[in-house]
């Protein structure tokens, strides 16, 4: 008989962890479950401006960005209902009066498992998500981490 043409050889298993601290290497990104387009904020706008402008939405959370769009703070529906506890005027207070400035950023190109650490480290449910240079270009909170994880993705 004559040689067969089928190539036998095996190919090497795709390696998958290395060790624990070692993400795995078809893990999704964050770039997966974002929302792209997200609402953004100056610091200057009055809460009364920001909340007519997010009516009917359904947005729970605006990145506050300076001038070149990266982030410099967060403000979250909780907050918003903060500032009505307090008692504070929506039109007298500003966004940059109530933003959390502490604001946690994660990567697009970074894994899904990344953002649910930092979520989960920080104790928050939205992360501003920024390319290569920190301009935010989308936000990913636990809801669409959740949704990704439940359609099957890493």
């Amino acid at each position: 008989m004559g040689k067969s043409s089928v190539d036998r050889r095996v190919a090497a298993p795709e390696i998958l962890y290395v060790d624990r601290r070692t993400v795995r290497m078809n893990e999704s990104t964050v770039a997966s479950p974002m929302t792209e387009g997200i609402i953004t904020a100056p610091r200057s706008e009055t809460l009364d401006d920001l909340a007519a402008r997010l009516t009917d939405l359904a947005i729970k959370s605006v990145v506050v960005t300076d001038d070149d769009d990266r982030p410099v703070g967060i403000l979250t529906s909780t907050d918003y209902l903060a500032l009505v506890d307090d008692g504070a005027d929506p039109a007298a207070t500003t966004v940059g009066d109530r933003m959390i400035r502490e604001v946690v950023t994660v990567r697009y190109d970074e894994t899904i498992r990344r953002a649910a650490r930092l979520m989960d480290r920080h104790g928050i449910g939205h992360l501003p998500v920024v390319d290569a240079d920190g301009r935010a270009v989308g936000i990913v909170s636990s809801t669409d981490l959740t949704a990704h994880l439940a359609r099957g993705g890493d």
